[in-house]
């Protein structure tokens, strides 16, 4: 169960859509691979936001946390 709320920026929205569309294009299980991933992300950052690093775009309210993933 979810401890906090998980923000994604409406460019980052973009971003993740823009990116696994071109995935799609390549390799769906390329693709599916990456929703994984980003989905698991989204977990650990809902659970535990303290185990990532601060995200420095200064666009961005303080505090909004950054992961990677799909390295």
């Amino acid at each position: 169960m979810p401890n906090y709320k998980l923000v994604i920026a409406s460019d980052l929205k973009k971003q993740l859509e823009s990116h696994m569309y071109f995935i799609m294009n390549v390799s769906h299980s390329a693709a599916r691979r990456f929703l994984a991933e980003y989905e698991a992300a989204a977990r650990r950052l809902e659970s535990n936001p303290y185990e990532n690093p601060l995200c420095d775009d200064p666009g961005l309210p303080e505090g909004y946390r950054r992961a990677l993933f799909a390295k």
